[in-house]
């Protein structure tokens, strides 16, 4: 298995492992390479919130493509989910953001 396959796989473990222990019914869908990594459900204590598509990246966010930033919204839109991008940044620190903030910064539009 390839070093930047693992280094990946341990970076959404960390991120689902997050959601776990808030409680998240988690799923993380192996070898995605689609437009989300983790479904993140709530517990039942915050059934006002919608569940998560998150797309990992082990990377800074900036990192992310313009098609990757509109395949999340647009598959979050149509399934009713919160879409949120992961990722470390320089400090090693993880870093979640939704992604209306992130395609402003990058692709300079409003939502």
């Amino acid at each position: 298995m390839k070093k930047f396959v693992l280094i990946g796989r341990r970076f959404e473990y960390k991120v689902r492992d997050y959601y776990k222990d808030k409680g998240y019914l988690t799923v993380r869908s192996a070898k995605s390479g689609g437009i989300g990594d983790i479904v993140a459900i709530p517990p039942s204590s915050f059934s006002q919130e919608r569940p998560f598509l998150i797309q990992c990246k082990k990377m800074h966010y900036k990192k992310i493509s313009k098609s990757e930033i509109r395949n999340l919204l647009a598959a979050s839109s149509k399934n009713k989910f919160i879409p949120v991008v992961a990722a470390m940044d320089e400090k090693g620190m993880v870093l979640f953001e939704g992604v209306s903030a992130i395609k402003e910064r990058l692709l300079g539009e409003a939502i």
